[in-house]
């Protein structure tokens, strides 16, 4: 069943290099995929965390417990928010544990501008991902502030969300 879920959650992650006004933007992805293309497979196996804290922050249900499950069979620890006041107030509680924020750009109560620049009070250093599946680029782009490090565009597939963790975590070391 894993593997049936992972293979419809294909896309096209973005880099958003442009959009951090700063050099410390690190390990961004950028791939090109086209669904209708046949896919090499590649045996490499997909990175494994270290027990390193994300927070997911989503408010589909499915989203947020796919990609829980995702991450913790993969060595990483998650707790999740169906909401940006929830995200925040779990990252004041978690903040010197939290290694990354998975945040969803549309989010009910508080919009995902709010929530990033509220992270950002609480922790100059928080690092964000934004997740979307209806935000662009240009959208994304708006967001300048450096903890942002990279979007991702919903659905996404299992590897490439365990790489781009691996990078972050890996940079943030």
């Amino acid at each position: 069943m894993f593997e049936s879920v992972r293979r419809s959650l294909q896309t096209t992650p973005m880099t958003i290099a442009d959009i951090c006004p700063t050099s410390e933007v690190s390990k961004l992805i950028q791939a090109n995929s086209h669904p209708s293309e046949p896919t090499i497979s590649d045996d490499t196996p997909p990175p494994i965390g270290h027990g390193e804290l994300v927070l997911v922050v989503d408010d589909e249900i499915a989203i947020r417990e796919i990609t829980k499950t995702t991450l913790e069979t993969h060595g990483y620890r998650v707790i999740t928010a169906n909401d940006g006041i929830e995200a925040i107030a779990l990252y004041a509680e978690h903040k010197q544990e939290i290694a990354i924020v998975l945040l969803d750009m549309m989010m009910p109560l508080l919009d995902s501008e709010t929530i990033i620049k509220t992270l950002y009070r609480l922790d100059p250093q928080v690092q964000i991902t934004i997740v979307s599946g209806l935000a662009t680029h240009r959208a994304v782009a708006n967001m300048t502030n450096k903890c942002v490090k990279a979007f991702v565009a919903k659905p996404f597939t299992a590897t490439e969300l365990l790489k781009l963790l691996s990078n972050s975590c890996v940079s943030n070391r």
